[in-house]
């Protein structure tokens, strides 16, 4: 929270900092990181702090792209070049109805 809350201001209030500063060296270490990449950001680049941490970020549409065609460039590279083989949809081997099939139920004591 005291993360955003200083990107909205564009500074970070001295509790804040304290806090900040006070959980550097936590033992968990994704808190200790994310508190000195903060504390990075606000002095080397803090005109960046609205831009990495957007206030209203939730409500941002996400376009995705579903066909992954941002990736059809290097596949076909890799397919040229030989580092990579076409690919082949798996046989669908209906392992997991074969019970169902036969009128079973799955259930040997039912």
């Amino acid at each position: 929270a005291f993360l955003k809350l200083g990107a909205k201001a564009g500074t970070c209030p001295p509790i804040a900092a304290s806090t900040i500063d006070e959980h550097t060296g936590s033992t968990d270490a994704e808190l200790a990181m994310q508190c000195l990449e903060f504390q990075a950001m606000l002095t080397q680049t803090p005109h960046m702090l609205p831009h990495v941490l957007p206030v209203d970020a939730s409500a941002e549409d996400v376009d995705v792209d579903v066909n992954l065609s941002f990736l059809d460039a290097y596949v076909s590279e890799a397919l040229h070049s030989g580092r990579a083989q076409p690919y082949q949809k798996p046989e669908d081997d209906d392992d997991d109805d074969d019970d169902a099939a036969d009128g079973e139920e799955g259930c040997a004591s039912c």
